[in-house]
């Protein structure tokens, strides 16, 4: 009868260690620490647990193997062959099949919840020994837990694959920042260059006039390359915001020289994006003639276009008053609630759901 009783207690301590492990392993890491440094009663008794790293695996790992063992020995004893066999086979299978598949339940949660105390307890004696127990276990290994990514290309898949977490708590746009800046080593500015046919140069001795900035409007673009006597000797650079107000009288006059940025700053068109964002830092300037190694002139590359490439496309940024001070301050000022806000605040609350394992952590 004691036999039976301390298999039974056995099993029942394998149990819950797997259960234990389950849901300390719920959240990773780094987002069960930053709720529990934000307050949360649950997430910060199961950090005290959590922060014990290897420790811990290893104190709930011996338990869960020498549990086994030791039930399966005491059944071995007193039971049948056939009933031992078919106790441990199920107790293994809700130990490694069974509870680790399932989600963390309410129940789950609470029991984890009451027995952290004690946990942190055994661990707060047996750290020494687990650690040295876990580095012997894995002595034949750098202690370095392969990832999986190997190349870039990798780690551009686990940015794709990311989007569709459930979880995740990155937005589409940093997961597209993050792509776009791993693919800057290997894109060539010849890919993003405006090409010379579609370059609208001007030249140097061109008188300014109304219909001169109406051209450059329609253009769509807000700097120009300046030649001097035939296209492609540039030597300089004109900015459209420099011209505007030409028709109230308040705008540049004369020649396109006098009002233009002397120099010109060259970039080959095999270079990647990461050297033309290097040019661009490191010169100032915001439009780059682009060179074939035969000197000839192949077109241009602005700023606009590598940030574009950088940070993807504008998307439903629909601000553009960042020329106007009260507009600006008033971005993220509080908005008056509505009708329909005071309504819902105002209504009776809906029954709550029951928690999910995410939920009772927070």
């Amino acid at each position: 009868m004691f036999s039976y009783l301390l298999a039974v207690l056995l099993a029942m301590l394998v149990i819950m260690a797997v259960i234990l492990q389950k849901t300390y392993n719920a959240l990773p890491a780094k987002e069960l620490k930053r709720r529990a440094e934000g307050g949360g009663p649950v997430a910060a008794r199961f950090w005290q647990a959590v922060a014990y790293g290897p420790s811990l695996r290893t104190l709930l790992w011996q338990v869960v193997i020498f549990g086994s063992t030791l039930c399966f020995l005491m059944l071995a004893r007193v039971a049948p062959p056939v009933l031992g066999f078919i106790a441990v086979g199920l107790l293994l299978y809700a130990v490694f099949a069974w509870l680790p598949a399932g989600e963390t339940s309410d129940i789950e949660a609470r029991l984890t919840y009451a027995l952290t105390p004690g946990v942190v307890w055994v661990l707060g004696y047996l750290d020494p020994v687990l650690g040295r127990i876990y580095r012997w276990t894995h002595r034949r290994s750098d202690g370095h837990v392969h990832t999986g990514v190997y190349v870039r290309e990798d780690l551009l898949e686990l940015i794709d694959h990311q989007k569709s977490q459930a979880d995740n708590q990155l937005s589409i746009e940093e997961l597209d920042i993050a792509a776009n800046a791993l693919k800057f080593g290997q894109r060539k500015v010849r890919e993003l260059s405006v090409k010379r046919k579609k370059v609208v140069a001007v030249d140097a001795d061109a008188d300014i006039s109304p219909v001169f900035l109406d051209e450059l409007h329609k253009s769509l673009h807000n700097r120009f390359p300046v030649y001097e006597g035939e296209p492609g000797n540039f030597v300089g650079v004109l900015y459209l915001s420099d011209l505007t107000n030409i028709g109230s009288g308040k705008g540049a006059r004369g020649k396109v020289k006098s009002h233009m940025s002397p120099g010109v700053v060259y970039l080959h068109e095999a270079d990647t994006l990461a050297d033309a964002l290097h040019a661009f830092y490191l010169t100032k300037k915001q439009l780059f003639i682009v060179i074939n190694k035969f000197e000839e002139y192949v077109g241009i590359l602005t700023l606009e276009d590598l940030l574009r490439a950088l940070l993807g496309n504008d998307g439903d940024y629909e601000f553009d008053q960042h020329d106007v001070r009260s507009a600006v301050a008033a971005k993220h000022a509080k908005k008056p609630k509505t009708v329909d806000h005071v309504i819902d605040e105002t209504a009776e609350p809906a029954p709550e759901p029951s928690q999910s394992p995410e939920e009772v952590v927070e």
